[in-house]
């Protein structure tokens, strides 16, 4: 339906849902800024890291997703 949002993965009722505006440049900045954030935090040498993403930002970053 127009206006309607489309979520690939089930949404309880009655869920809050926040909807992000962004460009791509904004993502990779956030993304730059949170792995340095999280590095800082260690406070030591790192001895491995777990990273997840959904497929929306692969969606909007397309070859730009490995920045």
């Amino acid at each position: 339906a127009a206006g309607a949002l489309r979520f690939l993965a089930s949404v309880p009722d009655g869920a809050l849902v926040r909807v992000m505006e962004g460009t791509p440049s904004m993502l990779v900045d956030a993304a730059r800024e949170a792995a340095s954030m999280a590095r800082a935090d260690v406070g030591g040498p790192i001895g491995g890291a777990l990273l997840f993403d959904c497929i929306s930002r692969y969606l909007m970053l397309g070859d730009r997703l490995g920045d």
